[in-house]
């Protein structure tokens, strides 16, 4: 997505949130420039069908924000389909409230734009244009390789396996690496650009999972390797994540 030179971005987790000012972001803040758009990613593991997510996603914000009259209309953009709807809120809300929602893989992306009625004229233009300059990619170019040409995320730097896994001995066989990123984007990452680098994937163990495993694990082959990657949430929030290679 590309927005305006004079907008401000803001980062917390998997969302991402944008406004004419960083004030702006805020609920309360009702300047003459109010109102913002958030994006937030999440990672299908399950391969569920967008109309079941839909329907969830849009229970939960209107029992949240107490909308009602809630319709639905078909909605693609970048290459991803799903579904949008304009939310009638409380009259005394005095906000307007759009969210949508797109399936592309096994990646869903929620967005929700949002801000004071009397603002529309101004507001609605720039976060239309915002959210038409959305683009799902097929892979990255130019990604950073292990010695075996297994892709790394941009920005993971590679750190000592030991303090990771507590059980690793420090051998030549492991790798680690290190950065801001979640598990979900990770396991998006990861069965996106191994095929393109010549990797058959054998075994997939998704996180969260059913096995009491509390990280992703991927089991890659090709003509000569065998390898297994993990990859583990560092903290609560998932914003940071590690990724164990095992050679």
């Amino acid at each position: 997505m590309t927005y305006p030179d004079n907008w401000v971005h803001q980062t917390s987790g998997e969302v991402e949130a944008f406004a004419a000012s960083y004030q702006a972001l805020t609920k309360e803040y009702n300047g003459d420039d109010a109102g913002h758009l958030a994006t937030r990613c999440e990672f299908n593991h399950a391969g569920q069908d967008i109309d079941p997510l839909w329907n969830v996603h849009i229970s939960k914000l209107s029992v949240m924000m107490g909308a009602k009259n809630i319709g639905a209309a078909p909605f693609t953009m970048g290459g991803g389909k799903g579904y949008e709807a304009e939310i009638v809120m409380p009259k005394k809300q005095k906000v307007r409230l759009w969210t949508g929602i797109l399936s592309y893989g096994l990646t869903i992306l929620h967005i929700m734009v949002t801000h004071p009625l009397e603002l529309r004229a101004q507001f609605e233009p720039i976060a239309n244009d915002i959210i038409s300059s959305l683009r799902f990619i097929s892979q990255i170019p130019n990604l950073p390789t292990t010695e075996n040409r297994i892709p790394l995320p941009p920005h993971f730097d590679e750190t000592d396996p030991t303090k990771i896994m507590n059980t690793t001995k420090p051998d030549q066989e492991w790798r680690a690496y290190s950065g801001n990123a979640s598990v979900d984007s990770l396991q998006a990452f990861y069965l996106r650009e191994l095929p393109k680098y010549g990797w058959e994937i054998i075994e997939f163990t998704p996180y969260p999972n059913t096995l009491d495993i509390q990280f992703a694990r991927v089991h890659i082959q090709n003509d000569i390797h065998k390898i297994s990657i993990g990859l583990i949430p560092m903290n609560e929030n998932q914003t940071i994540s590690s990724i164990v290679i095992k050679l």
